[in-house]
């Protein structure tokens, strides 16, 4: 896969058998992270930076909705559609399986324990912690 913005290449990513994103190529980096002591207009590209790169179409609602108090755009341009720390912190993501490659066949084949504690107060028993085991094969309603 390549991503190319005009003419220019600017990497090229693979992507194994197992879902694992390589990128075989980087680029020098943008010049708004090579200078972070620049001032930027108030754009949508800034916010984007700012609030952790979210999608672009919720810092356009927070605007809308004013759920951010002090939030100024001057220009509503959107930014570039490949930007390139975004799209390179997303590749170590695989896809979500639509279907659990393995399922519990037999009781006890698989089981979840939840534990929480120190608790300021003791059990009965004089115990201080609290443990919940959940069998994967059980569903509610089928015992």
């Amino acid at each position: 896969m390549a991503f190319v913005r005009g003419t220019t290449k600017l990497f090229t990513v693979s992507v194994s058998d197992s879902n694992a994103t390589i990128v075989n190529r980087c680029t020098l980096p943008a010049l708004e992270h090579a200078q972070p002591a620049s001032t930027c207009a108030l754009d949508l590209e800034l916010w984007h930076w700012r609030f952790g790169h979210v999608n672009v179409d919720y810092v356009r609602r927070m605007l809308k909705e004013d759920s951010v108090s002090s939030l100024k755009l001057n220009s509503d341009t959107a930014p570039d559609a490949i930007y390139e720390p975004c799209i390179l912190g997303k590749l170590h993501w695989p896809p979500v399986p639509l279907r659990a490659s393995w399922w519990a066949s037999e009781a006890l084949d698989l089981i979840h324990m939840d534990v929480h504690g120190p608790i300021p107060v003791q059990s009965n028993c004089g115990r201080r912690r609290l443990k919940e085991h959940n069998d994967s094969l059980l569903v509610p309603g089928r015992m």
